[in-house]
């Protein structure tokens, strides 16, 4: 008896130790069913015993596989424990995975009453070896199929990896390189010697990239351009090898040669053409120039231009004298530079005198603003074209101009003085065809005189000896008064439409001869056409007068350059029509000197509309 109650308490101990182990402990009968149920199998499955014991392990694993299952039990009955891996499912439906061992349960008689399961919680392990396995295939993959390869080398440089995508790159399989020491007979000649200083450096600094571009051998015998960058790692646990990266970079080296041979070839163009050309930052600071504009400033190169104290020469106002084609200074903040800084291309005819030699210099000036991605203007790229040869021939030309229009006046005076006196006599004397013929003489003297005096404007203008009284015009009156004077010799009717109520200040002679040659060009280039309409309209502070025709009208070719000096607009259609190309010149100038702007509408076949505002 006290056998018996030594070995129920030696049961119940046992009991207790079981229910607070760990690790899963769940009994079985021989059917299946649940007998015993400890703490561990609680806390891995979620169930409590009384959920559990009388149910089958079923409930733990719905997707058991029978036969394997059945196979499993015949094993265990036979004398076999079973020891493996086992996926269940906890009671919230998580999967839980469990190392398992299974042996058979026999009671004292040595007959098999069950089976016990001892089971421990690995699904840590598992997640975490799911993760290493993916990070294993996404390495693997990255590796197989980078552009660029990667290869391992021992202390010696023997190779003892190379990645799959090597193949691509130079054609050779990784088995071609292992046991080969790196760079062994794929180099060309030349880089030999480059590879050999790369391979030292890499070996005697640890964990310190050293990179190198040389050509190395394709499989096809061609050369490709190659940057490697090698890496000694011997010293890390777990690498113990020399890393070298590496990638096929010839498509770049080639752009590159072609990029610094188109740079050569620009850079020979930007040093011999004849223009000046110069570059300034954001900061007006000066940052090209090539040896044209240097020697156009007196100095013997560009880069003598760049390194001085006076780089910005071309922008510095202490060393020369700046003015504009009419001889007026220029302020800087008008100069063709300063307004590409604003955002717009322009261009001036530019005069600089040197204050230290008074040498005069004439320069087409060109400036262009380069944007950033923001809109801003980063850089302006100025060019100068040399005309002071062309300037000094225009002077030349416009003083013998002025010259032979200053004398013709005076024979002309004089013809026209005597011409009227002799139409006279012979109206006396009734002989009008005689009259006649001195009248249309007359006329002639009349233009030529016209003509010279419009010469003389010219070359005033040219030279800017041309002045502008300063008064109070009353421009509709001035408007009415020039057409008075023209309406009886045209058979066209000209109208004025529109109003000015207020005055401009200006030179009133130079005004009325714009009107006139408007007038008179609309009169001319419109034959067909019975009316010639003058509209006026302030706008603003600005008033606009426009003269309409209904005549040829311009193509848009020639609408561009009207206002040059001597350009005409011939075509088919009016080469009949006299004319210089001097009055919408001279008209032009005028209006500029007045500080105000002309321009230009028409269609060809639809007649013309010629526009001038002035400051109101």
């Amino acid at each position: 008896m006290a056998d018996g109650k030594q070995a129920g308490e030696q049961l119940q101990f046992q009991a207790a130790i079981l229910r607070y182990v760990t690790d899963s402990v769940i009994v079985t009968d021989l059917h299946g069913t649940i007998t015993y149920w400890n703490e561990g199998a609680c806390v891995i499955f979620g169930y409590s015993a009384l959920e559990m014991i009388g149910k089958t392990l079923v409930v733990l694993s719905p997707d058991l596989n029978v036969a394997q299952h059945v196979d499993n039990f015949e094993r265990i009955l036979a004398g076999h424990d079973y020891a493996g891996e086992w996926q269940g499912r906890r009671k919230d439906g998580t999967t839980v995975w469990l190392d398992v061992k299974t042996t058979i349960l026999r009671d004292t008689e040595g007959t098999a009453i069950g089976l016990i399961g001892i089971s421990k919680d690995i699904t840590a392990r598992k997640e975490a070896e799911e993760r290493l396995c993916q990070s294993e295939k996404l390495f693997r993959a990255l590796i197989e199929n980078m552009d660029g390869g990667l290869g391992l080398t021992d202390v010696n440089g023997i190779i003892t990896y190379i990645s799959p995508s090597t193949t691509r790159m130079v054609g050779f399989l990784p088995e071609e390189f292992i046991g080969r020491r790196v760079f062994e007979r794929m180099v060309y000649p030349a880089d030999q010697e480059a590879t050999e200083r790369l391979w030292a450096r890499v070996l005697e600094e640890p964990g310190k990239s050293h990179a190198l571009e040389y050509r190395s051998k394709h499989k096809d015998g061609s050369f490709l351009w190659i940057e490697v960058v090698g890496l000694n790692l011997l010293r890390e646990p777990g690498i113990e090898a020399i890393v070298w990266n590496y990638r096929n970079v010839t498509e770049r080296k080639q752009l590159t040669e072609e990029v610094a041979r188109a740079k050569e070839q620009l850079e020979a163009i930007l040093r011999n053409v004849a223009d000046g050309i110069v570059v300034v930052d954001g900061s007006d600071r000066l940052i090209y120039a090539n040896d044209a504009v240097a020697h156009h400033f007196g100095l013997p190169t560009s880069e003598a231009m760049l390194a001085s104290s006076q780089a910005n020469i071309t922008h510095k106002h202490d060393m020369y004298a700046v003015w504009d084609e009419w001889g007026r200074p220029l302020p800087a903040c008008e100069r063709p530079t300063a307004q590409a800084f604003r955002g717009k291309p322009a261009q001036a005819l530019v005069k600089f005198q040197s204050k230290i030699t008074d040498h005069v210099y004439w320069s087409l000036v060109r400036a262009h603003p380069i944007f950033d991605e923001q809109g801003q203007v980063q850089y302006v790229v100025c060019v100068y074209t040399d005309l002071t040869e062309r300037k000094e021939v225009e002077q030349r030309k416009d003083h013998f101009i002025s010259m032979a229009s200053h004398e013709l006046r005076t024979p002309l005076t004089v013809l026209s003085a005597y011409t009227q006196l002799l139409r006279e006599r012979f109206v006396a004397e009734d002989r009008q065809e005689a009259a006649q013929y001195l009248s249309k003489m007359n006329d002639q003297i009349t233009k030529l005189t016209r003509l010279v005096v419009d010469m003389l404007d010219i070359s005033k203008m040219q030279a800017g000896q041309i002045d502008m009284a300063r008064e109070a015009v009353d421009m509709e009156a001035l408007a009415r008064e020039v057409v008075e004077s023209l309406q009886p010799t045209t058979g066209h009717h000209l109208l004025i439409e529109g109003e000015a109520r207020e005055t401009i200040t200006g030179d009133r002679e130079r005004l009325g001869q714009v009107m006139m040659i408007l007038l008179d060009n609309a009169i001319k280039y419109s034959p067909q056409a019975d009316t010639v309409v003058v509209r006026m309209a302030r706008a603003g502070d600005m008033l606009t007068v426009a003269v309409q025709d209904f005549g040829i009208g311009i193509g848009n070719e020639h609408q561009g350059r009207l206002f040059e000096r001597f350009y005409r607009a011939l075509s088919k259609k009016d080469k009949t029509y006299p004319g210089l190309g001097i009055g919408l010149y001279i008209a032009h100038e005028i209006i500029q000197r007045h500080a105000g702007k002309m321009w230009v509408e028409s269609n060809e076949g639809s007649g013309s509309t010629f526009f001038f505002s002035l400051p109101a």
